[in-house]
């Protein structure tokens, strides 16, 4: 379970089935409670295909430019 106590000011978010919560402080930090680890690989696996995805556009607007 990736589960961190912190005692700063929260705001709680619902992300589809994963519950997480992102503690406000000295920049953001995302704390993932209830979460097993195939949840975690495919959560990270579509985050990176979107950095993915994004670096091709921006790579295409220089090329275009």
């Amino acid at each position: 379970m990736y589960k961190y106590n912190m005692t700063k000011k929260r705001e709680n978010y619902l992300s589809k089935d994963i519950e997480w919560r992102r503690t406000v402080s000295y920049g953001s930090v995302v704390i993932f409670e209830n979460i097993d680890e195939k949840k975690m690989r495919r959560l990270v696996v579509k985050e990176l295909k979107n950095y993915k995805v994004l670096c091709v556009r921006m790579k295409n607007q220089e090329e275009q430019a």
